[in-house]
């Protein structure tokens, strides 16, 4: 069965140097035959949201026939040696975005990561942040002169190849303004790779934030829809106060809604 392609159906399919490259209700031969009957025959299973980035967590993921991991969440940083250091050593597809908590980390709590950097020591990392009582990544809203080094490093990032951008937004919306979300999805909209942006928004009924955090979440990841839909060349001026009306047009073309839809990712974990 192919769910992209909606076929399902009793069938033999035929694999050459790893790829399917025929399926037929005939009978075909090849070096090697497997008797499939009675299972089910699938491509290799895509996982987007994919933390299973430890040697042993990887191969537990084959048995659940995930053969395509990528951490398109919380993302990684040092991107190119993050890819190195999955070179002919990982038994999955890998991939990754650049992460925009980390970049914050680096400009608001002083951090540096050496080597490739992921969710492996993520919640290492924020501990790290926090040690002098403020986890500036997460609370402390950033000024012009700290978007421009936080979006430099991003589009580092994604020089490096990064296949997109990845905003734990939920985390730091406190922190985060609406004019930093859409530069940093601007910085994405300016590769010509037009790459993934995605925006995990949290909620949390007994942290204080209620549903008011929450809007301010979605109102973050919108905004992040919106940055994507937008020309390169268009400049959306906000206002200071991030708490104030959305700054993103109140009625929108169907064809721009269909697109948001369609190219961009937003999770809502309700808690």
């Amino acid at each position: 069965m192919d769910p992209e392609t909606g076929f399902d159906q009793v069938a033999s399919v035929g694999i050459s140097a790893g790829w399917i490259v025929e399926t037929t209700d005939k009978p075909i031969e090849g070096r090697e035959t497997i008797d499939a009957s009675g299972h089910v025959v699938a491509p290799g299973f895509i996982d987007t949201h994919f933390h299973a980035l430890d040697g042993l967590s990887v191969k537990a993921s084959l048995r659940d026939e995930v053969t395509t991991g990528m951490d398109m969440e919380l993302g990684a940083k040092n991107v190119a040696e993050w890819y190195a250091s999955k070179e002919n050593k990982w038994p999955v597809n890998c991939g990754t975005v650049i992460s925009h908590e980390m970049a914050r980390m680096i400009v608001h709590d002083g951090m540096t990561f050496d080597g490739p950097a992921d969710a492996t020591k993520g919640f290492i990392n924020r501990a790290k942040a926090g040690e002098d009582g403020v986890n500036g990544w997460s609370v402390t809203v950033s000024d012009l002169d700290q978007i421009n080094e936080i979006t430099n490093i991003i589009d580092q990032g994604l020089a490096e190849g990064a296949i997109g951008i990845g905003s734990t937004v939920g985390h730091m919306s406190t922190g985060v303004s609406s004019y930093e979300m859409f530069e940093v999805q601007r910085a994405g909209a300016l590769w010509p790779s037009d790459g993934v942006s995605r925006a995990t928004a949290r909620f949390n009924q007994t942290s204080g934030r209620g549903t008011d955090g929450l809007q301010r979440d979605l109102h973050q990841c919108f905004l992040a829809l919106c940055a994507d839909a937008l020309s390169a060349q268009q400049r959306l001026r906000l206002v200071g106060n991030r708490r104030e009306a959305s700054a993103c047009p109140r009625e929108m073309p169907q064809h721009v809604v269909r697109a948001l839809s369609l190219r961009s990712s937003v999770n809502q974990y309700w808690r």
